[in-house]
């Protein structure tokens, strides 16, 4: 539990700091969502206490609401949903490197898609479809370098420290 919560609090935090770094010119090229890749690569851990996985991932989507969209339960309500989503997926799949690709590669593109038609729907956003479709693939870019880089850390940690999660 602990690994998990590290883990999500250190991508939570590196969110921000990815957004100082990166000029406001390829904010949108270069989007971070580490919160949400953290929540793909400790599931495994937490896999037995569904129940808390679910109240994490509401909690720091809330925490990413308030400090850093400025909107109220937005990602609070996408990132639970992305729990529980990825919670019916690992039912079907085993944990490994290519498949939490795909899952962040698919993650990426729900959150990104819910954001976008929910913006249109407000008003808000007038960007075309096929920028948000362009876009995805430098998001992609460094996300799931992100990914791999804290996959194999969380593995070696784990294998380190004797601590169970779930290979199906």
């Amino acid at each position: 539990m602990i690994i998990a919560i590290i883990t999500l609090l250190t991508s939570f935090i590196l969110d921000g700091l990815f957004s100082i770094i990166i000029p406001f010119n390829y904010i949108y090229l270069f989007k971070t969502f580490f919160l949400l890749i953290s929540l793909i690569l400790v599931f495994p851990y937490l896999y037995y206490n569904k129940y808390l996985y679910f109240i994490l991932s509401f909690i720091f989507g809330l925490l990413y609401d308030v400090i850093y969209t400025n909107t109220l339960l937005l990602n609070a309500i996408l990132f639970l949903f992305v729990a529980i989503l990825l919670s019916k997926i690992y039912l079907n799949i085993q944990n490994n490197l290519f498949n939490g690709i795909l899952m962040s590669m698919l993650v990426i593109f729900i959150y990104n898609l819910f954001t976008y038609l929910l913006l249109n729907i407000i008003g808000i956003n007038t960007a075309p479809f096929s920028l948000f479709v362009t876009h995805l693939i430098s998001i992609y870019l460094i996300n799931i370098i992100h990914f791999v880089f804290i996959y194999f850390i969380l593995n070696f940690v784990a294998n380190k420290f004797n601590i169970t999660y779930v290979d199906k």
